[in-house]
């Protein structure tokens, strides 16, 4: 934990740091710390590649059996970016994770508004 703490400090900005970390705590059965270091990382002004921590995060909470957490982090990334491929991750998401065909053609839906 030391060694990613002095690494982010020296480092901000680099994503892979932060998801390195959070899955050492996830690793130790450490989910909350995980979740929070996350949290973090996806709050940060400049990362090198945002979309690593995000892809991340999510997969941590699909992978806790967390869905409706990963649902809101879909819906916070699409408010952030409103990029095309958010809304096919987060259509596919709806179908094959949560099993809802229907939710999954809204999503295509809002993302056709949104970018037409």
């Amino acid at each position: 934990r030391k060694l990613y703490q002095k690494w982010l400090q020296y480092n901000p900005t680099n994503a892979q740091i932060w998801v390195k970390y959070a899955l050492l705590e996830d690793s130790l059965e450490e989910s909350s710390r995980a979740r929070y270091v996350f949290s973090l990382a996806i709050q940060q002004p400049m990362l090198d590649m945002p979309e690593v921590c995000w892809k991340a995060y999510i997969d941590f909470e699909v992978k806790h059996q967390e869905l409706d957490n990963a649902q809101r982090l879909y819906e916070a990334l699409v408010d952030k970016t409103r990029h095309y491929k958010v809304y096919i991750a987060f259509a596919m998401f709806k179908s094959n994770v949560c099993e809802d065909a229907d939710a999954a053609r809204e999503v295509f839906r809002q993302g056709y508004q949104e970018l037409s």
